[in-house]
């Protein structure tokens, strides 16, 4: 019994050296995986909140040209394509250009990287859609509408808004969304709204057009006093009067940055009554534009069917611009046709609910800023500001130059009136055809171009639908709006 006890302690021995072996390389063999999960799990934190990090980075960018651009109006963000430093990593923003977007676009598309330093690998990428109301979004708009209404037979094609009340008396036709700050006051009748209407908060407007003179003085062209331009495409004759005092006469090309500034002259205005003063920051203009344009006045804007650079009228009036068939100040490459309500070409003027434009010869876009008001020339010439003219047997008898203003006249292009309105000089006395109007109407206060008893002009206004999407070269902004998100994409595809 006790040989066999003795075997079996001896055999026990031996099992329990090679059990003890085990179990210590089973613990070690833990301790390592155990070791190696917490470097892992320390590890995976580390990427988690890097990739954090880099998506805070990355919004950080885009917060960061938002401010920029909205604090800086018309001022461009340069700082494209390289990382900017923020906390403790990097944020880059790129533009993301779609076909046919240009620089003036209403719509941008942004695209920002971020990432933490020494972690590029977990980059993250946000990519914006961005967009502004603008002025010239609006076929017509207007500060206030004063006792104006509109009536029966009357039709606005494209969005309309005014910052007062808007008032109606009959059954006009409104094929745009409308808005109104203060009301709406029907009189009489059953207008249309074809796209609704609602009542908005008033839409800012600046006071001045300084803007523009700091644009033009940066990269633009700039001149003082009087001054007389006809637009000849990519380039534009010009007369005004240089620092020493005397009147010339140049042909140049368009600015490099689209604007250009009609400043107060130099000397002391003789007499504010009189449009043609050599030191008025008037423009007098015609012609037709190939390319992208702002004009902007310190005071007037008057717009003539025929060359202003011309001294005399009896010379000028031989020579409409752009042409005999179309006066006024147009457009070179681009045209505009009327649509029905699928988009498709008519000439059925019952079926016309808007217009849109052809840019198949060139993409032309024309904005016209007066700080005062913005008037189609009708009497007067340079070498006749004050003509005589009496009444007799039913007619004007009198100097040539009581009416100057062309029997028809086309505009294209946002019209952008501050402080007064646009309107005929004369529409109380000529008779005459119709004003085509294709772009934006931007006014304080709505101006007459015609009467009920048939002087002046009949209106043809139309809206530029490329206008809802692009602004002539640093048109000037509301006050009270900005640039907005209008989408968001985290990581989009083709950044993973």
């Amino acid at each position: 019994m006790i040989k066999v006890w003795t075997k079996f302690r001896q055999h026990e021995q031996g099992f329990v050296l090679p059990l003890a072996l085990v179990l210590l390389a089973a613990i070690t063999l833990l301790g390592f995986s155990a070791v190696f999960l917490a470097s892992n799990q320390q590890t995976l934190g580390q990427r988690i909140a890097s990739n954090e990090k880099a998506l805070h980075y990355a919004e950080a960018g885009i917060h960061a040209y938002l401010g920029h651009v909205n604090k800086r109006q018309n001022v461009e963000w340069t700082d494209w394509d390289i990382p900017i430093p923020f906390e403790d990593g990097f944020y880059r923003l790129e533009k993301v250009e779609n076909e046919g977007e240009k620089a003036t676009s209403l719509v941008r598309r942004i695209r920002s990287t971020g990432w933490v330093k020494g972690h590029e690998e977990s980059a993250r990428t946000i990519e914006v859609e961005i967009g502004r109301v603008a002025f010239n979004q609006y076929s017509m708009f207007s500060g206030t509408d004063k006792d104006i209404v509109w009536t029966t037979g009357e039709k606005c094609y494209g969005p309309y808004h005014t910052n007062e009340t808007l008032n109606i008396n009959g059954d006009p036709v409104f094929y745009g969304p409308v808005t109104y700050a203060t009301g709406l006051n029907i009189e009489r009748g059953s207008p249309t709204f074809k796209q609704g209407h609602k009542q908005v908060p008033p839409i800012e407007v600046p006071e001045s057009n300084y803007q523009l003179k700091e644009r033009a003085a940066e990269g633009g062209h700039v001149y003082y006093g009087r001054t007389r331009i006809l637009l000849t495409g990519s380039s534009y004759k010009v007369k005004y009067f240089n620092e020493k005092g005397q009147e010339v006469l140049e042909t140049k090309p368009l600015p490099e940055n689209g604007v250009i500034y009609i400043d107060a002259g130099k000397g002391q205005v003789k007499n504010y009554n009189n449009k043609f003063d050599q030191n008025l920051g008037n423009l007098f203009i015609a012609g037709e534009l190939s390319g992208n344009l702002t004009i902007g006045a310190a005071n007037d804007i008057y717009i003539t069917g025929y060359d202003p650079t011309v001294d005399q009228w009896n010379t000028a009036k031989n020579q409409p611009k752009p042409s005999s068939s179309q006066q006024g100040l147009v457009y070179r490459n681009t045209t505009f046709y009327p649509v029905d309500g699928n988009g498709n070409p008519t000439n059925n003027d019952n079926k016309v609910v808007g217009f849109n434009a052809d840019t198949t010869k060139g993409d032309d876009l024309l904005g016209l800023v007066a700080n005062n008001k913005i008037r189609i020339l009708g009497r007067g010439w340079f070498n006749n500001p004050n003509p005589d003219a009496w009444w007799l047997l039913g007619v004007w008898i009198g100097d040539p130059e009581f009416d100057v203003a062309p029997e028809n006249i086309t505009i294209h292009g946002a019209v952008f009136s501050i402080n007064e309105g646009f309107g005929y000089e004369s529409y109380e006395v000529h008779k005459k055809g119709t004003i085509t109007l294709r772009g934006s109407l931007i006014q304080k206060t709505r101006q007459p171009v015609g009467k009920v008893n048939g002087t002046g002009y009949t209106k043809n206004y139309g809206h530029d639908p490329r206008m809802l999407e692009a602004s002539p070269p640093h048109f000037p902004e509301p006050l009270n709006t900005g640039w907005e998100i209008k989408k968001w994409i985290v990581d989009p595809v083709e950044t993973r």
